[in-house]
Order: structure tokens, then C-alpha cells, then sequence
């Protein structure tokens, strides 16, 4: 219970249930940042300090697309300093296609970092992944992706990179009262794969992140980045 006192009452703990201002972090240059969209408190690598977790809009921004940090701060007499940076994971306002910003979710949970992003018009799209840290480094550790149309097919793919287990399945989504008929497609969907793809080491904060392309045991193709 001390040590929880000592937690809440430090000065530089602020903004639960409340929005963070940018001038509110004086770590961050009011040159290269706008405005703090979302944070999260959590204990990331087991101190029992908390850290502070910012998606941050950047200055540089085009036309329509304004481009996204985040960023993991770490307490450090009363103040915070920046512990781990990436301008990559995080996608900019306009790169969810027709429906606008694909930022869903960035928050904290258990000692993880979950980011979702989804976009598109009539294809839609989805991303859902999960982080834990590792010998100071944050890899990802689980990861899901949906892609379909009403009355058209869907893919899904469900990776435990843990484990190395993965779920890939290629589907038919249905179609609305009036929209149409694919069910001509059923004779070859759906397909299923479950197979164990080990050794993949994807890091949060590295600098040009790698896109993976994976092949199947049925030789289908998906990637991951």
C-alpha cells in the first residue's frame, strides 16, 4: 500500500480520466509535436513504476494526412524523460482510406501495448497487435487481420508468435437482403489452415520496420510488419 501512495501522489502522474495536454510534458519539442490523442499508465518492464504511454500528432503534416508518434515516457525525478520512440507503428489520419483516421485503439493492458488500426470503403480491413517487452526490447507477441467485402471473400488471419501457432482461414462474408449472391463461390471456400511458423521476431521500436511475407502450407500468402 506504501508504495502505491507513492505512485498516485508523484507529481508527475497526471491525466487519469482526464485528457493530457501537450504543454503538460515539457520533454516534448513543441517543434515536431501538436497534440497528445491518446495515453495510458502502465508498469511495461516490472519496476512498479508507471510508465506513460502518448500517441502524439506530429507537425509535419501534408495536406491530409497529419503522421503520429508513439511515444513511452519514463518517470525520472518528478519529471518524465522519453524511454522509447517509433514514428512508424502508428499510422498517420488519412491512411484508412475513404473512412478517415484507422486508429482505433492504443492502450496498456497487463504489461502489454495494444495498438488496432482499421480502414477502408467497401473492402474493409483490420489490424490488432500486441507487444510485450523482452530483454528491454517490446516484440510483438500476438497479431490478428481481417480484409473482406460484404458478399465477397475475407480473409483472416489469427498469429500467436509466441507460439509460432497460426490460424489462416480464407472465407465468404455474407451478403445483405438484396445484395446480391456469392454462394457459387462455396464449392472451393472456405479454407483453413492451422500450422506453426516459429522464430519470427518483429520489434516495436525499430527503425524501418521489415515487412514479412509468409507463405502457407497451402501456398497462400499473407504479410505482416
Amino acid at each position: 500500500m506504501r508504495k502505491l501512495i507513492i505512485l498516485f501522489s508523484f507529481p508527475a502522474v497526471l491525466g487519469f480520466g482526464q485528457t493530457i495536454e501537450i504543454n503538460d510534458i515539457k520533454v516534448l519539442d513543441l517543434d515536431v509535436y501538436s497534440k497528445i490523442i491518446e495515453h495510458a499508465y502502465g508498469d511495461l518492464d516490472g519496476d512498479d513504476n508507471l510508465e506513460l504511454m502518448l500517441i502524439v500528432n506530429r507537425l509535419d503534416t501534408s495536406e491530409f494526412n497529419t503522421p503520429r508518434d508513439l511515444i513511452i515516457l519514463k518517470p525520472s525525478d518528478e519529471s518524465w524523460y522519453v524511454w522509447k520512440k517509433s514514428s512508424t507503428v502508428i499510422l498517420g489520419t488519412d491512411e484508412g482510406g475513404i473512412n478517415g483516421d484507422p486508429l482505433q485503439a492504443a492502450y496498456i493492458d497487463i504489461n502489454e501495448i495494444n495498438i488496432s488500426h482499421e480502414g477502408g470503403s467497401r473492402w474493409r480491413w483490420s489490424v490488432n497487435q500486441t507487444y510485450c517487452l523482452s530483454q528491454d526490447t517490446f516484440i510483438l507477441t500476438s497479431y490478428y487481420s481481417y480484409s473482406g467485402a460484404l458478399c465477397d471473400t475475407k480473409t483472416e488471419v489469427d498469429f500467436n508468435l509466441s507460439s509460432g501457432k497460426v490460424s489462416y482461414a480464407i472465407g465468404l462474408e455474407e451478403c445483405p437482403e438484396g445484395f446480391g449472391d456469392n454462394t457459387h463461390l462455396l464449392d472451393a471456400l472456405p479454407i483453413t489452415e492451422d500450422f506453426f511458423y516459429k522464430g519470427l521476431r518483429i520489434e516495436l521500436f525499430q527503425e524501418n520496420r521489415p515487412v514479412i511475407n509468409i507463405v502457407t502450407p497451402l501456398n497462400q500468402t499473407f504479410s505482416i510488419h
